[in-house]
């Protein structure tokens, strides 16, 4: 600070003649004024400096500087600390070549039995239809003139576990005793059965459709020629051994059923279980139209059969 007094910054002496001292120069710090250019008061010693304030005002200082210097050393390093950023993870480098990794699940393959009625495959005979059985894994092929029908064929001989995947030939309407009556000129359907003599399970149930499918004839006959053995080749090469047994049906004389028929059932030992096929025609008598079915085509039919299961 500057205290009153002119520019010389010098003492001066005032009053009468007595000594009264006023100081009019700079404040220096550390205790001490600027007087150059004057001396003291004649007669008048110099004045020793008080080493006591001087010492103590030097440690104030110090004291002062150094929390000053503190205070600007702290207030630096936190002015001077980056702005940080949040930011999602980085991404990793390494001196490597990239790594790239793949997580693949391995298809799975589900096998469903489908409920659909008139399930279709493409058929081995050109020209022919294609039938499906999902349920036994079975497929035969059919001629043109046959039709799939959504039915079924309940048995005696299978209770509970009726013929499906059917086809008829030409079906037709017919009056026995004057009532009309729903015939056709041939039926076929397939059916899974368990196992047990696999000749003897065949032959039984060859006979038992042919008495149940005319029964309404008389003196029904059925001749069932022994089994003759067939084998069949299943997916991956797997042979598949069975049985095939014909039955001949006939009749007396009936103006609306045949007179002769033929009635055979392919069976065939797989997966813990007899896939069997049924296939009837008629071969003579009954009405003039429709006409009978070649014979050689229930053996063709039965040819086809296949397990795609």
């Amino acid at each position: 600070m500057t205290y009153p007094g002119d520019e010389q910054d010098r003492f001066a002496r005032q009053g009468d003649g007595s000594q009264n001292w006023q100081f009019s120069g700079q404040y220096q710090g550390l205790g001490a004024f600027d007087a150059q250019g004057t001396q003291p008061p004649e007669g008048k010693p110099p004045k020793r400096p008080n080493w006591t304030v001087i010492l103590s005002v030097v440690a104030l200082v110090v004291i002062v500087g150094a929390v000053t210097t503190i205070v600007l050393v702290s207030r630096k390093d936190t002015t001077a600390q980056p702005q940080q950023t949040t930011q999602g993870p980085q991404p990793t480098t390494s001196a490597g070549p990239p790594v790239t990794t793949t997580t693949s699940r391995a298809p799975t393959t589900t096998t469903t039995r489908s409920t659909n009625p008139l399930a279709t495959i493409a058929p081995q005979v050109p020209g022919w239809q294609g039938i499906l059985n999902e349920q036994i894994g079975l497929a035969y092929d059919v001629p043109p003139q046959w039709t799939q029908g959504s039915g079924t064929q309940a048995s005696k001989a299978l209770p509970n576990n009726p013929l499906n995947k059917m086809a008829s030939l030409t079906p037709y309407q017919c009056d026995v005793a004057g009532k009309q009556g729903g015939f056709s000129r041939g039926v076929l359907g397939s059916v899974a059965t368990p196992r047990s003599d696999i000749a003897k399970a065949a032959g039984d149930l060859a006979i038992a459709l042919s008495q149940e499918f005319y029964d309404s004839a008389t003196d029904t006959q059925v001749q069932a020629q022994p089994a003759r053995p067939v084998t069949r080749t299943a997916k991956g090469g797997l042979q598949v051994t069975g049985v095939q047994v014909d039955a001949i049906v006939t009749t007396g004389s009936n103006p609306c059923l045949a007179t002769r028929s033929k009635l055979s059932i392919l069976a065939l030992d797989y997966k813990d279980k007899y896939v069997m096929l049924m296939v009837n025609i008629d071969l003579q008598g009954g009405p003039a139209t429709p006409p009978s079915a070649p014979e050689a085509d229930l053996q063709k039919i039965l040819d086809t059969a296949r397990l795609v299961d």
